[in-house]
């Protein structure tokens, strides 16, 4: 009984430490918009089929840049899909957020998520995702996210 509890006061820790990201509510990514667009407008998405663009916070858009190309903790992307290439009507979000140090150790500490339309409505899934785990860590050596040479571009 001694070991179950110290074992759920060990994972209430380790929670507390994640919520410092402020992921445990939507409003981290609602103002995507303001966000550093990679890219003027959408590109087709192969893997997604559809039409995509991707934005970084500021701390995604300036720490794989001062850290040896790790993202720092906290730092938050969202790829937007649309229905077409005028990149009007939003299809799916795709959220990622580096998490603190031992949230997925084996998959560098992102966490994800997934959802219909607007964030806050019709969330398909979030957290260690194994259908985006599977597909980003084909960009390992980046630290997990296939479009981080963008970044530089987009600052110009």
């Amino acid at each position: 009984m001694l070991i179950l509890f110290l074992l759920s006061g060990l994972q209430a820790a380790a929670a507390l430490d994640f919520d410092e990201c402020g992921i445990e509510s939507t409003v981290a990514f609602e103002d995507w918009r303001g966000w550093r667009k990679t890219s003027p407008t959408p590109y087709r998405s192969g893997e997604h089929r559809s039409w995509a663009a991707i934005y970084f916070d500021e701390l995604a858009a300036n720490s794989s840049q001062s850290t040896n190309g790790q993202f720092l903790p906290c730092a938050k992307i969202v790829k937007v899909h649309f229905t077409d290439d005028s990149g009007t009507s939003i299809l799916k979000l795709f959220l990622m957020a580096k998490m603190p140090a031992g949230f997925d150790p084996n998959h560098g500490d992102w966490w994800y998520g997934n959802y219909d339309a607007s964030i806050g409505a019709g969330m398909i899934e979030q957290g260690i995702v194994e259908g985006c785990i599977s597909c980003h860590q084909r960009a390992s050596d980046l630290d997990y996210v296939f479009f981080k040479e963008q970044i530089v571009k987009s600052k110009d």
